[in-house]
């Protein structure tokens, strides 16, 4: 099946078109190059330039060499050596958009990136088609570490982050398939974030920031210390806000009838109507000696209030904490490091079943990297060896489990390595290779090859060839929780009270439950991909890639467990009746069940004897063949600097099931363009993205996008060298739309900001 022949969004196509030629006139108005690697790369080259009390006229390749990059292949390099399309943000790009305060927010505007906004704090990040209600095909590592959930690793929690965004010097968003490198995560690539050192934090910073939805947000942080002692900085923040959650007990709350009727409804309204965000951190960095250095530090965050969308429905976490710590020692050639991130939940309600999850969990990883050049410099070789372990326990307080039957746990080792030669002056080989063996899946080893042929000193072509895995989480393999109201048999069980003889069958409150498969395949893509990064006449800076992928052994989402093309997804052991009924009775138990329930739902028994409907779960299906081309531009004219993107997406899907239960939850079409003014004191940002409808499929979560635009614009003043204010408008013109089936009502936000640095 192929994607002109799934059902068509509702969304006027004529609307659509004209959609598309508003944003596609306004991008033929700025000189339009390519992708999203070079955006606002070229903006950590030349911000710092541009603040000059006469701009520089500086040429693409001046700027291009000074942009470096180091997630594409574990190392610093230029971007144009590279062997993966990369976007990258210099501090200046993101202190520009730091009023925000939402580390997804710095990647809003490039096309190629699809960011799913579920509600005001709840986001998801992916490239290259597939995402979810909670994604899991994106992997983020802040200065190596990873933050994400470790029940739903690749799932993260973006208001638990315990930093404030002027603390980052780096932001790197690696496009397609990184297991080469990094493993299962990075799926369909790697965010790599890098804060500042703590000696580039000199003094102190606070920021007051408030606007709509009653937001109040209080950031600092300080930095001081030395050679002798190290250099110290701590850091911390307080926000509180309303959200753009709404009830949604008598119906949903879309516009479009169909739509609205089309969301599941829920059986209790958010218990709380206010969202509380507390972080803090330390960093304490020491030089031991020229060449090494010693990073530790650690910190917290808590989210009180915030909604999230899943495949299960949505939830309100009532309290969320998270601690997090790491140990760095590193030199020019090697590094090892130690991580720790912790989750306390006390208790997330699901909206939809009226039920609560509580989650205490912990991931805990080391690894040691090096590399070194060889061949008189002509190569260089990149290794290193990993550990992970994680664990996971739902027990409320009185020690019942919430989603599992048990705590969980599971550790991951790997081996890694990158080898780097350049066979004539102009053409560069790349090689990677990483062996991973973990208890949730076999052992597998992913490859990349890549060559890249510079044409020029400041521009490159690719040829890219790479296969990457993922594994089943352990939500995904484990999970038992319910996903609606207890399913009411007592009159029934009332009916057939003359023949039971007093014995009890238990059928007033039969859970409905999401379980996990133990049988899930490993999901598997190859990819095929060939790019340009370089320049483009004398301002613009370009990049362009084109892919295919073939994915095979695709984990769903939760789809239903029985009654569909897919066979039956569980087969648990079917619910019988009490031993002390004659064969008589319990042949008309049977009977009266089978009639009774609707279809696609069976009566199973857990190891207790307790009847219960599994009525979700997850599958492995068929193959699908994804292609895409991204494009973007960053171009400088002085002061002013023009920022365009395009992406184009397409798949097909090859089986025989008469149900797809497939969708990669994106546009075809994508676009986004920006406008920014970098002056001396005043510098600002108008941009905009464009969206295409498109059908929407994540657990019970299942209609259509409809297509959209929003505009953001960002202003911020220099008063002088301690005072600075900020304005940012998310959803200018306040256009209330939805970027995921089942998300919130998203609407214009305002924060005005004034800091003061010492």
């Amino acid at each position: 099946m192929t994607r002109s022949e799934s059902k068509a969004v509702t969304t006027p196509r004529i609307a659509r078109r004209t959609s598309a030629l508003r944003l596609a006139a306004a991008l033929c108005l700025i000189p339009l190059a390519l992708p999203a690697t070079g955006q606002d790369a070229a903006t950590a080259a030349t911000d710092e330039a541009a603040s000059e009390e006469t701009a520089p006229e500086e040429t693409a390749s001046e700027f291009a060499d000074a942009i470096t990059v180091r997630a594409a292949s574990r190392r610093p390099q230029r971007i144009v050596e590279a062997p993966a399309a990369v976007t990258a943000l210099g501090p200046e790009a993101i202190e520009r958009r730091a009023p925000f305060g939402q580390v997804p927010r710095l990647f809003a505007d490039v096309a190629s990136v699809e960011l799913a906004q579920g509600g005001l704090f709840d986001f998801n990040l992916n490239t290259r088609g597939f995402n979810g209600s909670t994604n899991r095909r994106m992997l983020t590592l802040i200065d190596g570490r990873d933050p994400s959930q470790p029940v739903f690793s690749g799932a993260e929690e973006w208001a638990t982050l315990s930093f404030g965004l002027e603390d980052l010097s780096s932001a790197e968003l690696v496009h397609g398939p990184g297991a080469a490198l990094y493993g299962a995560g990075a799926f369909n690539g790697v965010l790599d974030l890098r804060t500042k050192a703590a000696s580039d934090s000199r003094g102190g910073r606070l920021r007051l920031a408030g606007g709509e939805i009653d937001t109040r947000r209080v950031e600092g942080r300080y930095g001081f210390g030395g050679e002798r002692l190290g250099h110290f900085r701590l850091s911390g923040g307080h926000q509180e806000s309303e959200d753009f959650m709404e009830s949604r007990v008598a119906g949903g709350e879309y516009a479009d009838a169909a739509a609205a009727a089309a969301l599941p409804t829920e059986v209790i309204p958010p218990p709380s109507d206010t969202v509380i965000l507390t972080s803090g951190a330390l960093r304490w960095d020491r030089a031991l000696s020229p060449s090494l250095l010693l990073v530790a530090e650690g910190g917290t965050g808590r989210a009180e209030g915030a909604g999230v969308v899943t495949g299960l429905g949505r939830l309100q976490r009532q309290r969320v904490q998270r601690t997090w710590g790491r140990i760095d020692l590193s030199s020019p050639r090697w590094n090892l490091l130690g991580t720790y991130t912790g989750r306390d939940s006390d208790r997330e309600v699901s909206l939809s079943a009226g039920s609560a999850i509580f989650l205490d969990s912990y991931r805990a990883a080391v690894e040691g990297q090096v590399h070194t050049p060889f061949a008189d410099g002509r190569g260089r070789l990149v290794g290193g060896a990993s550990w992970t372990g994680l664990r996971v326990d739902s027990a409320d307080d009185a020690g019942r489990q919430t989603l599992f039957l048990a705590p969980v746990s599971s550790e991951h080792r790997a081996v890694f390595g990158q080898g780097e030669y350049d066979l004539t002056g102009r053409l560069h080989a790349v090689v990677s290779a990483r062996w991973d063996d973990s208890d949730l899946h076999d052992d597998r080893i992913s490859p990349r090859a890549a060559l890249l042929w510079a044409v020029g000193d400041s521009r490159s072509l690719r040829l890219t060839w790479s296969q990457a895995f993922q594994s089943s989480t352990l939500a995904e393999k484990n999970l038992r929780v319910p996903v609606a109201p207890p399913l009411d048999l007592s009159p029934l069980e009332e009916a057939l009270a003359p023949l039971l003889g007093g014995v009890s069958l238990g059928l007033d409150a039969v859970p409905l439950l999401a379980v996990g498969s133990e049988d899930l395949d490993v999901e598997e893509v190859t990819t095929w991909e060939i790019g340009y990064q370089g320049t483009v006449g004398g301002h613009t800076f370009l990049t362009a890639s084109a892919y295919r992928s073939r994915l095979e052994d695709f984990t769903t989402n939760l789809v239903p467990a029985l009654g569909t093309s897919l066979g039956p997804l569980v087969d648990p052991p079917l619910w019988q009746p009490p031993a002390g009924l004659s064969p008589e009775a319990a042949a008309a138990v049977r009977a009266a069940l089978a009639a009774a329930l609707p279809p696609g739902f069976l009566l199973a028994m857990d190891a207790q004897g307790r009847p219960y409907v599994p009525l979700l779960s997850f599958g492995s299906f068929g193959q699908v063949d994804t292609q895409g081309v991204e494009v973007a531009s960053s171009s400088l004219f002085g002061r002013w600097r023009v920022d365009a993107s395009a992406s184009w997406f397409d798949f097909d899907v090859e089986s025989e099931a008469a149900v797809n239960p497939l969708s990669p939850n994106r546009a075809t079409w994508r676009a986004a363009a920006g406008l920014s003014w970098i002056g001396e004191r005043l510098d600002s940002r108008l941009s905009g993205r464009w969206s295409e409808g498109f059908d929407y499929r994540s657990g019970i979560f299942v209609g259509p996008v409809p297509s959209y635009q929003v505009f953001d614009l960002t202003l911020g003043y220099r008063w002088d060298d301690h005072w600075s204010l900020g304005l940012a408008v998310a959803n200018l013109f306040d256009d209330s739309h939805y970027e995921a089936f089942g998300g919130d009502l998203l609407r214009r936000r305002t924060l005005a900001s004034v800091a003061y640095s010492w």
